[in-house]
């Protein structure tokens, strides 16, 4: 779920939740010289991933506090992509060493793709950067296929849910976000609620606010799995009348909305959530599913990749779980994981020394052009690309471009 947000935000943000597992100092202030006022979305884990072609911020079920590397679901070993200008000193990819490419094999710059508002113009939008009162806008979630819900940033911090309509291009003010801790994730939304997650004191804090609007309320409180002594985020997603979550260790967690306290769902201590209703084994399995809802195993997906609900991918093909729909990729993936189960961003070479970041959509194959990479000194960086389950979007100048998954086979 686009002036950049760049990595010394999420880094301020990153050492603002690990002062607070020590003692709360307030917000922490600005890095000298920082020219931008935008906040970091993120993942698991505090490492940024970034792209040959562009920094990459992840953000998994909307409302996580750090950034999931591909390092976090492959080996500790680290693979090193072929030094090229643009990716030299840049960290790996994460995917197994038997299933790295020692190359990126170069495209013919007559076949480059089109850009991804011609491959997919039902499922790119372009929004303002700015909700009223100049705040900068950072999308959130589309909760039907013509609203887009996000937070209005001041100074880098949250501080109102606005709602976004594409057709009459008008912002509608939802509620004010003004409860205490670090907040630099997504909002999550389901059943006609809006639900997000703050670290505040050694604790994490589940809030949530009708979409119709409000005061917030706070749902639940439990206290913060710490890994290396740094709060890495949860997981969190609204199904069943119930607040879903997981933290990087200890299963998966509910609560009602209605507010109480929270208890791990049956038979889930060993897996993560993925996407409602499922979750991905930790341990013996990486990679098994469990369904939530009925606590039935599902496809645990080809040995050797990173695989989401529907798709698997390495750093030479996608496959579908069930081992169907085997694709050899036309670049290396910049995530190993594919978000959404359907999309997987590429980092591409071209016979003209010119490299790309494309998006390819799995089901259908069909791959759209981000943009293009610097390789020599003195190129145009990218902006940054802010990667979600559902929606991936990026500022422009004074807009926003967003791309909707859901519309990619409309």
């Amino acid at each position: 779920m686009i002036g950049m947000t760049s990595i010394e935000d999420r880094l301020r943000d990153a050492l603002a939740a690990r002062a607070e597992t020590v003692r709360d100092e307030g917000p922490p202030p600005p890095l000298p010289g920082h020219p931008s006022g935008h906040a970091p979305r993120a993942g698991r884990g505090w490492r940024a991933p970034v792209a040959v072609a562009a920094a990459i911020v992840t953000v998994v079920a909307g409302v996580t506090l750090a950034t999931r590397t591909p390092a976090e679901e492959g080996p500790a070993a680290h693979p090193t992509l072929p030094a090229t200008p643009a990716n030299e000193g840049q960290q790996p990819s994460g995917l197994p060493d038997n299933r790295l490419r020692p190359t990126l094999p170069p495209i013919p710059a007559g076949e480059i793709s089109p850009a991804v508002e011609e491959v997919w113009p039902d499922a790119v939008h372009r929004v303002p950067d700015r909700a009223p009162g100049g705040q900068a806008f950072d999308v959130s979630v589309f909760v039907d296929e013509d609203t887009l819900v996000g937070r209005g940033m001041v100074k880098a911090r949250p501080r109102t849910i606005w709602s976004y309509d594409l057709d009459s291009r008008t912002f509608t003010e939802i509620a004010p976000m003004t409860m205490p801790g670090v907040m630099n994730a997504a909002l999550a939304y389901g059943e006609g609620t809006l639900a997000w997650s703050t670290f505040h004191e050694g604790a994490v804090e589940i809030w949530a606010v009708p979409l119709t609007g409000g005061t917030p309320r706070r749902v639940t409180t439990f206290e913060a799995v710490l890994i290396d002594d740094t709060f890495r985020g949860i997981r969190l997603d609204i199904a069943a009348g119930q607040v879903v979550w997981s933290q990087e260790k200890g299963g998966v967690h509910r609560a009602p909305l209605t507010g109480g306290k929270p208890e791990t769902v049956p038979g889930s201590e060993m897996y993560e959530l993925l996407e409602w209703p499922w979750a991905r084994s930790t341990s013996e399995a990486p990679g098994r599913l469990l369904d939530l809802r009925t606590g039935e195993p599902g496809e645990l997906g080809p040995e050797g990749m990173t695989c989401g609900v529907v798709w698997c991918v390495d750093a030479r093909e996608a496959v579908r779980r069930d081992g169907t729909g085997r694709r050899e990729l036309p670049g290396l993936p910049s995530l190993s994981v594919p978000f959404t189960m359907s999309v997987v961003l590429l980092d591409q070479r071209l016979d003209d020394g010119r490299a790309t970041v494309a998006l390819q959509e799995l089901e259908s194959g069909r791959t759209g052009l981000l943009g293009f990479a610097p390789t020599r000194a003195g190129d145009r960086a990218m902006p940054t690309l802010h990667v979600q389950d559902d929606l991936l979007w990026f500022r422009q100048g004074t807009e926003t471009l967003i791309i909707n998954y859901k519309g990619m086979n409309r």
